[in-house]
């Protein structure tokens, strides 16, 4: 702005349209400017060419320059929050996380972040959990307000009666000191579904099922004390206890870990009591895979060729983006974690024709393709077989091999039911030691592994490895 007012004979409001148009890099109006300033630095005897150079030397420091002002106030940002992260790691985090809660996308890419500087990340607990998300001996104690679908009146509601009464006792207890009125039936199933509600008595499964009855009772209870009355048959009644007025669920069983987490995302956006992969440990300890850490790791390596690697890995499909080629083809690039790291899978035509039914049915996946060497920013695999963990001993075209590790105390037994196991396809290799040596046999006989297969195994105390 100076130079043009000094140079180009500008007032200081032309200076600031000049300035405007840099800024937002109109061509037009930066034609035109280019024009007026030459012009009139020609008039006042400045030479064309030194002008015309001037003006595109202003017109290039536009498209990285940055008002002083600005700078310094960000630079003091800067410091400020980087002396925070340094200094007060989980304070900063909670507060990112607190300020992204209602952003489910954002709020996980900052809960990430948390746990890869080292921080736990505890599940919320309706008697201790804060509107926000808060500090607890270091940890990151989730807030509530991450819950979807629950307002602010109703959390303030809940967190000012367990101030002023004390932590609630049982579901009963809480659904007849807080006001129903703001947290209804959705919001006390989005608590149960969170895992909220771990604490007090009862299974996920026994408060979400019977929500209904223990709201109704509540509302009774109120009633009833709001005008004074005694319940004639209170003794006889099977849902409470006088002693400790609590609500007594009928015996049903917990949900399943699957069922469990599947409702954690859909009331959280993510999983926080645990990873849907931990459900699988039993199979995966069967199977010969890399963590994406491990590919990752192997992405630092000097490449002595420029072959690309085959890797094996499991994990879940969080994300998936269909495209068509071309050719008109579809095909598709996803997104799968483990329990530490993720990668992008990309899914060719080929493959994409033939597992397009279970990217849809199914979100945990092992997959085996070729590592990208030459995507080091970020572990891309592409992908030769790729099919869900539950089909796996039925869909994978081939295994190479399985490798069974015999117990030290091997007996006759062990033998005899190893000749028992049911022929298939599937080279059998077996390791076990002999005098401080460890003896590799390649069997003749060839088995079916299934998962009954491994079972069987696992009984006679037999470990190995299925390479796929």
């Amino acid at each position: 702005m100076k130079i043009a007012s000094v140079i180009g004979g500008y007032s200081l409001g032309e200076s600031d349209i000049l300035r405007r148009a840099m800024g937002k890099k109109k061509a037009d109006v930066m034609a035109e400017q280019k024009k007026l300033f030459v012009e009139r630095a020609i008039s006042r005897n400045y030479d064309q060419k030194k002008a015309d150079d001037l003006f595109e030397l202003m017109a290039y420091f536009a498209g990285y320059g940055f008002n002083k002002s600005h700078s310094a106030a960000y630079a003091l940002i800067a410091y400020q929050t980087a002396y925070l992260k340094a200094n007060y790691p989980a304070e900063f985090t909670a507060c990112l996380i607190s300020l992204e809660a209602g952003n489910a996308e954002n709020m996980v890419f900052y809960i990430k972040e948390a746990k890869d500087m080292g921080i736990e990340i505890l599940p919320p607990d309706i008697n201790q959990s804060e509107v926000e998300f808060s500090i607890v001996n270091g940890k990151i104690l989730f807030g509530l307000q991450g819950i979807k679908n629950i307002g602010l009146a109703s959390l303030t509601n809940i967190i000012a009666q367990r101030k002023k009464d004390g932590p609630f006792t049982d579901i009963l207890n809480l659904c007849e000191r807080i006001d129903l009125r703001s947290s209804n039936k959705r919001v006390l199933e989005n608590l149960i579904c969170a895992g909220a509600l771990d604490k007090l008595p009862g299974n996920r499964a026994q408060k979400y099922n019977e929500l209904a009855t223990i709201i109704e009772l509540a509302l009774q209870n109120k009633e009833h004390k709001a005008t004074g009355q005694m319940q004639l048959f209170s003794l006889a009644s099977t849902h409470k206890n006088n002693e400790t007025n609590a609500y007594t669920f009928t015996n049903i069983p917990d949900w399943n870990n699957k069922e469990k987490l599947e409702r954690e995302k859909d009331v959280i956006g993510f999983y926080i009591s645990a990873h849907p992969l931990q459900s699988y440990e039993k199979q995966l300890d069967w199977i010969e895979t890399n963590t994406i850490y491990d590919i990752i790791q192997m992405l630092q390596l000097p490449q002595k060729t420029t072959q690309e690697p085959f890797v094996t890995t499991v994990g879940l499909l969080i994300e998936k983006k269909v495209i068509s080629t071309k050719k008109g083809d579809k095909m598709a690039f996803a997104q799968l974690e483990d329990l530490q790291n993720h990668a992008e899978i990309i899914i060719f035509p080929k493959l994409f024709k033939q597992i397009e039914p279970w990217l849809h049915d199914y979100s945990i996946f092992v997959v085996k393709g070729n590592l990208d060497v030459t995507a080091t920013a970020v572990c891309k695999i592409k992908a030769l077989q790729m099919v869900p963990i539950e089909l796996l001993f039925h869909s994978w075209d081939r295994m190479h091999n399985i490798t069974l590790q015999l117990p030290s105390n091997i007996t006759p037994e062990h033998i005899a039911k190893l000749k028992e196991l049911p022929t298939g396809q599937v080279p059998m290799h077996i390791v076990y030691q002999e005098a401080d040596t460890t003896i590799k046999l390649i069997s003749k006989k060839q088995i079916l592994v299934q998962q009954e297969t491994l079972n069987q195994l696992s009984e006679l105390n037999i470990q190995g490895k299925i390479t796929l």
